[in-house]
């Protein structure tokens, strides 16, 4: 799996391996959420590594369905992000629903939904 950072305290990525346990490592990942379903084909479970190497895992399995997600699922989700220690890696099958809650924070709690971008652009002249 190939790691890809979405912000300063979110990556992103696809089914995790050996080679990606050493990966989070050396990126400082402290937490990992997995959003797979233990019934997916190919769903490893590397929990005995992460833990070896003093990374948090959090198993919050969604649907590849988006349209069984609901506002409450979404709010619990990103409630836990919001929690963990930082960086964070979400990943799932593909890295695609990994995607969507990763630009789903960031949307909802990065500093560009806290004003500040409002703020920037207030102090730059635009031609």
């Amino acid at each position: 799996s190939s790691l890809l950072r979405l912000n300063e305290e979110v990556f992103l990525g696809a089914q995790i391996d050996e080679n990606s346990t050493i990966e989070l490592q050396k990126f400082g990942v402290k937490s990992v959420f997995n959003l797979r379903r233990p019934e997916e084909e190919g769903n490893v479970d590397f929990a005995p590594e992460l833990t070896q190497l003093g990374i948090g895992l959090t198993n919050y399995p969604i649907s590849f369905d988006t349209s069984t997600w609901t506002e409450d699922l979404l709010d619990k989700l990103l409630s836990a992000l919001d929690e963990c220690k930082k960086p964070a890696m979400i990943y799932c099958q593909y890295g695609l629903r990994a995607a969507m809650i990763g630009m789903a924070h960031s949307a909802t709690r990065s500093r560009f939904n806290q004003g500040k971008l409002r703020q920037e652009q207030d102090t730059k002249t635009f031609f």
